[in-house]
């Protein structure tokens, strides 16, 4: 049992964050869910594609997003987010993809001058 943060896509599908981030799979996660993608992703430091389009996603985008260093996609298009993109995304030197478009996104972008693998 994970005493963790999980998320549930369906009663018989859940994906343990923590355990996630202690495996060989934890370089990619790709999630079918609502609510909202918790806090402790940061915790996942291998983290390279973060792939949960047409979902139920909501609320806000984690701060700690910024701290998944390796990711080089974030796409959760398609939802129902309504923060602001974390100031921290910025600084994700890797990413090559990222996909925000149809959401509720709100007030201005952070600098993605470091972004130079963005396509």
């Amino acid at each position: 049992v994970c005493v963790c943060v999980c998320v549930c896509a369906r009663a018989r599908n859940c994906v343990c964050l923590c355990r996630l981030w202690h495996t060989e799979i934890s370089h990619r996660l790709y999630l079918t869910i609502s609510g909202s993608i918790p806090e402790k992703i940061g915790d996942l430091d291998r983290l390279q594609k973060l792939s949960a389009s047409g979902n139920k996603l909501s609320a806000t985008l984690p701060e700690s997003l910024g701290a998944c260093l390796e990711l080089n996609m974030i796409d959760v298009n398609r939802n129902q987010i309504s923060s602001t993109i974390p100031a921290g995304v910025g600084n994700l030197t890797n990413l090559e993809y990222l996909r925000l478009n149809l959401n509720s996104l709100q007030g201005s972008c952070p600098n993605f001058s470091k972004l130079t693998t963005l396509r």
